[in-house]
Parts: C-alpha cells; sequence; structure tokens
C-alpha cells in the first residue's frame, strides 16, 4: 500500500514539472517544430506535384515528337518508294478513244493479274511504242476514272475505288476492284418461308430486271441445327451445272451453328442477266420454302429469286451419283430467307 502511494506521488510530481513554466515553454517548442514540419511536408508535396505536371507534359510533348518523327519517316519513305520506282519505270503513251494518257508502266500494272497490266507489259507496249502511243479502243472519260484512281492508289496503297456506273464495266472488264459505285443503294429482300421442308441443298437464281445493275452483296438463310456448309457462286443459269464443279466459285465455307447465317457475297447482276447461287450442307438442315413467295422489297427495282434445286449426296457436285449414293431433288424447293443488294445507276 505505501509503495502505491509512494508511486502516486512520483507521478504528481512529474505533471507539476510539465505545468511549470519551463515545461509550457516545451510544449510550445513542440508545437512549433511540428508546424515546421506540415509546412516541409506541403512544400514538398507541392514541389512533387509540379514535378509529375511537368513530367507529364514532357511525355506528352514526347509522344507528340515521336508522332511528327513518325510522319516524318513515313513520308521520306514513301519518297524513297517513288524515286525506286521512277528511274526504271517507263512512261506510257495511251491514246485512249481519242484521248492522250500519259503514265509510269508501275501504275498501269499496280493490279499483277489483270487485264490493264497484260495490256501494258513490255509483251504488248514495246512494239506499240516504237510506232507511237498505244491505242485502247475505250471510254476516254470512264478510263480517266480508272486512272486517277491508279494515280492515287499509286501513292496511297489503301486508297478505295469509287467509279460512276459508267465506269465500272471497264474497271470490270480491266480487272480493277470495284469498292464503291456513286449513287449505289442498298437494299434487303425479304422472302418468307412457306411449310416446314428442309433439306441438304439448294441451287438458285437472282436477277435485276433490265435496265437496272447493282451487286449481291449477302445471303442470309436459317439452319435447324448445326453443319458443315459451302456457298458457291456462278454467273448463268444452275440447271444442268450441278455437276461441274470448275463452273463454280467457292464464296464461303464453314461450320454453322443452328438459327440464322449471313454470308458475305460479291458478284454484279446486270442487262436482266441472272446469277446462281449454291447453298450445300453435309446434312439436311437447311430451311426452305415449299411455294415460291412475294419478294416483300417495297422498293424499285426488285430482286427476281427464281425456284431451285438441289443435289442430296456426300459432296455438293456428285453427280451422277455413284452407286446411286445421290441423287436430285425431283420437287422444287424456295429460297427462304433474306438477300442484300445494290443498285447503282448515274
Amino acid at each position: 500500500c505505501w509503495l502505491k502511494l509512494l508511486q502516486a506521488g512520483h507521478r504528481l510530481k512529474d505533471v507539476c514539472l510539465l505545468c511549470h513554466p519551463m515545461g509550457m515553454e516545451g510544449i510550445d517548442g513542440l508545437i512549433k517544430q511540428l508546424e515546421r514540419i506540415k509546412d516541409t511536408i506541403k512544400e514538398e508535396e507541392q514541389r512533387r506535384d509540379k514535378l509529375v505536371a511537368e513530367n507529364a507534359q514532357l511525355a506528352s510533348s514526347i509522344l507528340k515528337r515521336k508522332k511528327e518523327l513518325a510522319d516524318h519517316e513515313e513520308r521520306l519513305d514513301e519518297v524513297k518508294r517513288m524515286l525506286d520506282l521512277a528511274p526504271g519505270d517507263d512512261v506510257l503513251c495511251l491514246d485512249v478513244g481519242g484521248r492522250t494518257f500519259k503514265m509510269y508502266r508501275s501504275t498501269l500494272t499496280l493490279f499483277k493479274d489483270s487485264v490493264l497490266a497484260t495490256i501494258a507489259s513490255k509483251l504488248w507496249t514495246e512494239e506499240q511504242q516504237n510506232q507511237g502511243a498505244l491505242f485502247l479502243d475505250m471510254d476516254p472519260d470512264s478510263f480517266d476514272e480508272i486512272a486517277h484512281f491508279l494515280r492515287t492508289r499509286r501513292i496511297d496503297p489503301s486508297a478505295r475505288s469509287n467509279f460512276s456506273s459508267r465506269a465500272t464495266d471497264l474497271a470490270a472488264y480491266l480487272g480493277i476492284p470495284i469498292d464503291h459505285v456513286k449513287g449505289m443503294q442498298r437494299y434487303l429482300s425479304r422472302f418468307d418461308r412457306v411449310g416446314e421442308r428442309v433439306g441438304q441443298a439448294l441451287a438458285f437464281e437472282v436477277r435485276l430486271p433490265h435496265p437496272a445493275r447493282g451487286n449481291v452483296t449477302a445471303v442470309l438463310f436459317s439452319v435447324k441445327d448445326g453443319a458443315e456448309c459451302k456457298v458457291f457462286t456462278k454467273s448463268g443459269i444452275y440447271d444442268g451445272m450441278l455437276n461441274l464443279r470448275e463452273e463454280w466459285i467457292e464464296e464461303w465455307t464453314g461450320t454453322i451453328e443452328k438459327g440464322s447465317i449471313t454470308v458475305p457475297l460479291s458478284f454484279s447482276l446486270k442487262n436482266g442477266e441472272c446469277h446462281a447461287i449454291y447453298i450445300w450442307c453435309d446434312k439436311s438442315v437447311i430451311e426452305y420454302s415449299e411455294k415460291d413467295s412475294p419478294n416483300f422489297t417495297h422498293q424499285h427495282p426488285q430482286l427476281v429469286c427464281t425456284r431451285g434445286r438441289g443435289i442430296v449426296g456426300e459432296s455438293p457436285f456428285q453427280w451422277p451419283p455413284p452407286e446411286q449414293k445421290a441423287f436430285l431433288s425431283q420437287e422444287y424447293r424456295y429460297f427462304s430467307g433474306f438477300i442484300e443488294y445494290t443498285v447503282y445507276g448515274d
């Protein structure tokens, strides 16, 4: 008990010392020192924020300079590429329908496997150049559009063509890609399903009534189950051609799931001519119509879709059938789904 009283007395003495004037001065000193530390911390934080802002500004400036450098290097590379083409490049003089065009051979042969590249090849032009300009009996206005695109493409390989409808025929003949046609309108034709028939294959034809012109860009159809699928196209009719694989272009192949399928296509329609589409699956999953259904495109000109047929067998062109493992469907079947297409004109 006496020991506890003695310890309490010592603690009381310490409190009294703190309350002494010298003790109060010590507290004031500690408070001032604490404030100085706070001020120092605040100054350091402000300095840090300033450095962070300056660093961000410098980083932005560096990125800007790097972009400028990349742009300059790209332009320099383009100039070097143009200079590399020019020294050994021939300048060809073309007389197109009475109008003179002077172009580098490399410009005319940008699309290596095109008809134009063949015409401009040395094999065709050395003799003609010795006698003067190479004459091409073509529409000069249409060729001028093609020449403009080729000159642009030579400088910018990502450039895409944008021809008038008149120039598209010449571009297609010369093998120049047609990316867009001026005045082009997009349409979607719907062909409703009648009945609940499904089949393994369906070949049919589409056309635009003359004088309409355009391109088919996609076909959309439905399947009741997953399967392996192929889509082919060819110019002209399908009838009598389902045994001739070489007549068809394979547009798409892949594994499909139950539901709606969209297959991109790219072929032209003009002069009222038809183009065939052939959809084949390795089992009967294609939903088609038992009867002809009206075209629900509320625009003109309307896309015409003919009645179709299909081979039932182990391969798309297994005809005549080996050992009677394939047969040609007897009843006509009609396409059910949607067809995307464009129509253009001046």
